[in-house]
């Protein structure tokens, strides 16, 4: 009885481990989608609105969660405060402070701090083209990442019954 009771607590745990990596990607995709809603708030703010950077930090801080508004609430300092010459600069300090938790893959976090360098363009158009190109290439990466989630969670699934059945034949 023991035993049954033991390799049934084994295919559970493995099979839980495989649907936990499943939702750890389900997560990840989540995380980029909240960062193209954010990076188009911040472009239909600019566009319609035309307020100063600051400002439009501010606002956005309001309407999101954590860690986003800590992000925003510091760039929006950081503009008025401007400590740095630079905007590219602030934003590149306030990425890397800020959404580090995140656990980003390096390609989507460059992604991210080059729509920075864009964002602080005295050129309007360069901005308003620019800005559009990283949020298609972020919709481009959301699309291939939904793509091959899905395998990789029926993998993940069965990779976890197997091992666990594994493990039993293993041990009895």
């Amino acid at each position: 009885m023991q035993k049954l009771v033991g390799s049934v607590f084994v295919i559970l745990a493995t099979s839980i481990a495989g649907i936990m990596y499943g939702k750890e990607w389900n997560e990840y995709i989540d995380k980029l989608v909240d960062l193209r809603c954010i990076l188009q708030m911040i472009q239909g703010e600019m566009q319609y609105k035309a307020a100063p950077l600051g400002d439009v930090f501010c606002d956005l801080s309001r309407k999101v969660r954590e860690p986003y508004k800590s992000w925003l609430q510091a760039l929006s300092r950081e503009t008025e405060l401007r400590e740095e010459n630079q905007f590219e600069k602030i934003w590149m300090k306030c990425v890397e402070r800020y959404l580090k938790s995140l656990h980003l893959k390096e390609i989507h976090y460059t992604k991210i701090k080059e729509y920075g360098f864009y964002l602080g363009q005295m050129d309007y158009d360069t901005f308003v083209q620019m800005g559009q190109l990283y949020i298609e290439q972020i919709d481009y990466e959301i699309k291939k990442l939904r793509a091959v989630v899905d395998s990789k969670k029926r993998i993940a699934n069965c990779i976890g019954v197997m091992s666990g059945l594994f493990i039993v034949i293993m041990l009895l």
